[in-house]
């Protein structure tokens, strides 16, 4: 039995519905019901009083009260403890307000379900709902709906109902996520509500209620919605949530009663780690918030929240990473931020960066110095330029230079409308300028941007030139970006120009063997290294070292980076011992300096499975390849290309090991990437057909092996030329897998060259 408690109306109803049910007289019912003497509360309690008659004739019963805003409110309408007549049974009452319920005692006793469900019984939920079973693909529906039961039971009915219908009777639990990840969650929720008579809302509508009535009754609750609805579901720290609330000064509470009033709110989790509390939401809640959140407010709140949300990471920063929020050597620390400073970013963008111009640039958002909010931006970026989010980090950039647009078309007014303060006061210093171009120039480097990274160092350079002089330091930075743009340009002889003005420039200000060297020597080892200069790149990859380490000692990621350069030259030199050497001491400090999880450690363990299996360690190179391939899988998604190079070394591993079949699957599963995300004509294609070409061969599967073969040598063909040494090994695999087919005694079919000549006349030509 069950009494809805939203209201007294509600309560009345669901008394007249329950008392109906367990055939009390209908003429006393309505006589209740259309009382003109009777008040709303009078008459929710004769009805309990009428019910009250008929319970005992049950051996036992259960009252489920639901959506009770404060158990104080609805006491004198529940059944009172030590009535003879309502013995034998249990009220069950549901709230999302915890801290109005009564301490625990024997007749009371508190269980919390916002976790949900466990996830084994949540999985056996689903299938026996739904009436099917897929190999554990039910996990991954528990989990997207954070083992909510009411989400269960709607997942479960929908799925039924749709495989009972004409329309698709092969539908699962695959194609449900699916719906999930298109946003269609509310769709698939209304079978339940239409065949189940007990309970008539659905997990989003029940939600929704829930949060629409927490923000309009409590302010606090309101303010908390708000920034988590700007964030991830994931958990958030409790601090950056209370910076939030209580910039508004208007409010009258205190840190630690604005903590109690959150914490006793059950929509809200909590998780105590060793830096703190975190705040979470369950998906279903984070998308429902967002929406109502979105529907209470203009454009100008938006706004104006956006820059409440900034300032409260900031204030973050400042309390728990004042010293380490921008060095790589502590990016764990702000680890927990990335999530919701990626969401935060998109918010970000399409407020100050894709809607009309004038509707952002004309809002005076807050009484801020707009040097002030550009700083705020500019840290924001560089956590995330950090943490390689580089598109996040460019929309932050490209927002503070927004910021910088407002400043300088309102260039000629006296002060703000809002502030007072003078706009010369208000706008950015040229140090703060050059900070944010330099830095966008470099993430849009990363991101493969090169004209757009170009143009904004050289902003940057042109104003150091002129406030600064050619001669200063921060000069040679810039340079120094300008290099590493020229470098993935593939202008290695111009890149090396900036780095040696740059050097220059250091050297005349900084003397010798100062910290900022080590950058020089670094970039300029690496274009040595492209250039085939060996030992001139090992001599500039030593001498950053040695400065480096005179600073750091061995636990910076900076010398990790080094040692993983240092390592690739070895490798070229034929020094694979000293080169996995060094692969060992970066991979020591990777783990410690940036976790387990980050992308710069799987390129660490990839270089080791390349040397190791070089050396015969076939073992050791599979372990290190798979420790690569769990991280880029988790970080960049199955369709990147460097999951395809370590599905590549997985199997010229397995193919060592003996285990064929195994090596076939891998090739095949790198092939599949590349041809998706390189193109039917790229180098590694080739390579990777010709490794397959290989596979088959030794399994005998001598037809798929020429066909594999062939498309190599086309490839090759075509980038290399005829004559080129690469292309006769694949003319001579291609031979004899002729020769075992018995096609003839002719090697290559094809026309071209003979593979004996092509390399008779390039050793004639090398001589």
């Amino acid at each position: 039995m069950t009494l809805n408690a939203e209201n007294s109306n509600t309560f009345l109803e669901s008394y007249a519905s329950l008392a109906r049910q367990i055939q009390c007289l209908e003429y006393t019912v309505m006589g209740t019901l259309n009382s003109t003497k009777m008040q709303l509360e009078e008459k929710v309690n004769n009805l309990k009083d009428l019910i009250a008659t008929k319970i005992p004739r049950y051996g036992s019963w259960l009252l489920v009260v639901d959506n009770v805003n404060s158990s104080f409110d609805v006491h004198d309408f529940l059944p009172r403890p030590g009535n003879n007549q309502w013995t034998k049974g249990q009220l069950l009452i549901t709230t999302q307000n915890t801290s109005s319920i009564p301490s625990e005692s024997f007749f009371v006793s508190h269980i919390s379900v916002s976790e949900g469900m466990t996830p084994k019984d949540a999985s056996s939920f689903l299938e026996k709902v739904s009436g099917i079973s897929q190999h554990g693909v039910e996990d991954k529906v528990a989990e997207a709906l954070d083992y909510q039961p009411l989400a269960l039971a709607s997942a479960g009915v929908y799925v039924r109902k749709v495989r009972e219908s004409q329309i698709h009777r092969n539908f699962g639990w695959k194609e449900y996520l699916e719906k999930l990840e298109r946003g269609m969650r509310t769709h698939t929720e209304t079978k339940l509500i239409e065949t189940n008579p007990c309970y008539g809302k659905s997990m989003t509508v029940a939600t929704r209620i829930a949060i629409e009535r927490a923000v309009k009754n409590d302010s606090v609750l309101k303010k908390t919605f708000t920034l988590l609805s700007l964030c991830s579901p994931q958990p958030l720290h409790l601090d950056i949530v209370m910076n939030y609330i209580l910039i508004d000064k208007e409010l009258n509470s205190d840190r630690e009663e604005i903590a109690l009033q959150i914490e006793g709110y059950s929509l809200l989790m909590f998780e105590e780690r060793e830096d703190g509390v975190f705040v979470s939401m369950h998906g279903v809640v984070h998308e429902v918030s967002k929406s109502v959140i979105n529907e209470c407010q203009d454009h100008y709140e938006h706004l104006y929240k956006l820059v409440l949300t900034v300032t409260s990471f900031n204030q973050f920063i400042d309390t728990h990473l004042p010293n380490t929020w921008h060095d790589q050597n502590s990016i764990r620390d702000s680890e927990h931020l990335i999530p919701h400073l990626t969401t935060f970013a998109g918010e970000v963008k399409n407020v100050f960066l894709q809607q009309n111009k004038d509707q952002v640039i004309k809002e005076d958002v807050l009484n801020y110095r707009y040097s002030e909010l550009l700083e705020f931006f500019r840290r924001l970026a560089i956590i995330c330029r950090n943490h390689r989010e580089f598109s996040s980090a460019k929309a932050f950039c490209e927002t503070a230079l927004k910021l910088v647009e407002r400043v300088r078309e309102e260039g000629d007014c006296e002060s703000t409308s809002t502030s007072g303060i003078e706009l010369k006061e208000l706008g950015p210093t040229p140090v703060a300028l050059v900070a944010i171009y330099n830095l966008l120039g470099t993430v849009q480097r990363e991101l493969g941007e090169f004209q757009n990274s170009e143009e904004n160092h050289k902003r940057a350079l042109d104003i150091e030139q002129k406030n600064l002089g050619p001669e200063h330091v921060d000069v040679a930075r810039t340079l120094h970006h300008l290099g590493n743009v020229q470098h993935d340009l593939g202008n290695l002889e111009k890149a090396m120009e900036y780095y040696k003005c740059a050097l220059e420039i250091q050297q005349k200000n900084l003397g010798h063997d100062h910290i900022y060297f080590a950058f020089s020597f670094f970039t300029m080892g690496v274009v040595e290294s492209e250039l085939g200069n060996l030992q001139s790149a090992k001599n500039y990859f030593e001498r950053a070292l040695n400065i480096r380490l005179k600073t750091y000692e061995d636990k910076d990621v900076y010398v990790a980076r080094i040692y993983d350069n240092l390592g690739d030259v070895e490798r070229e030199l034929d020094d694979l011992p000293l080169a996995k050497n060094y692969w060992e001491l970066a991979l020591k400090i990777r783990l410690e300096k940036l976790g387990p999880k980050h992308v710069d450690v799987a390129h660490t363990y990839h270089n080791l499975g390349d040397v190791q299996r070089e050396l015969d360690d076939l073992q050791k190179s599979n372990e290190s390849y798979e420790c690569a391939l769990n991280i880029w899988l988790k970080k960049l998604g199955p369709d990147h290309v460097n999951v395809s190079r370590t599905f590549f070394g997985l199997a010229n591993v397995q193919r060592d090991l003996g285990n064929l079949r195994q090596a076939k699957e891998y090739c095949e599963r790198a092939l599949k990437i590349e041809l998706r995300k390189l193109g039917p004509e790229h180098d590694d294609v080739a390579l990777t057909y010709s490794n397959l070409g290989g596979i088959h061969r030794e399994l005998c599967e001598l037809e798929q092996a020429k066909e594999c073969f062939e498309i190599a040598l086309n490839i090759k063909l075509k980038k290399l030329g005829p004559e080129h040494v690469d292309v006769a090994p694949t003319y001579h695999k291609l031979g004899e897998v002729h020769r075992r087919l018995e096609v003839g005694k002719n090697a290559t079919p094809q026309k071209g060259p003979n593979p004996l000549e092509v390399v008779n006349s390039l050793l004639v030509q090398f001589a």
